[in-house]
């Protein structure tokens, strides 16, 4: 698999350790970076879903075993993105591509339950009633942690009385 420019939406090939010629010359320059213009006569003229969510996964940031993406997140915690006119959570974008299409009805769930992560391996595809299930126990658990070290905590403070 090449690795591609970190810059957002860039799918050059790297010339230095992080950027593609473009970009990099536009750092040493110490100008702002901005998207370059595409030569014209190339052909296809456009990218392949597979090379762009390949882009997307080689981009993202590594964090506790996830791969973070690292472009727009909304407000719901899931990365969005848009492809040949078409707006679209980076994550299903991600599974459709990389790994199956989704069957009717299907959801793209989080394994990790980090709804930023774009890591082809935490991604899997469950029905909607299921990952609303996993969702609901995962809540009741975490709320079950937190009602638990509440109670470690008051009884280290009565133990250090």
């Amino acid at each position: 698999m090449t690795n591609y420019c970190q810059f957002e939406g860039c799918l050059s090939p790297l010339k230095s350790r992080i950027f593609c010629a473009g970009h990099e010359r536009q750092y040493r320059r110490g100008e702002r970076l901005t998207v370059l213009q595409r030569k014209t006569g190339r052909r296809g003229g456009s990218v392949s879903p597979k090379r762009r969510a390949e882009a997307y996964v080689l981009s993202a940031r590594p964090e506790r075993g996830c791969l973070v993406y690292q472009g727009y997140v909304g407000d719901r915690g899931y990365g969005t993105i848009r492809f040949q006119g078409r707006t679209e959570k980076v994550h299903r974008f991600i599974f459709r591509h990389l790994m199956q299409d989704l069957k009717p009805g299907d959801v793209v769930h989080h394994k990790c339950a980090n709804r930023a992560c774009i890591n082809p391996k935490h991604l899997q595809a469950v029905t909607a009633e299921s990952n609303t299930a996993e969702m609901l126990e995962r809540n009741f658990l975490q709320a079950r942690i937190r009602e638990l070290e509440m109670e470690n905590k008051s009884l280290k403070v009565m133990v250090s009385v």
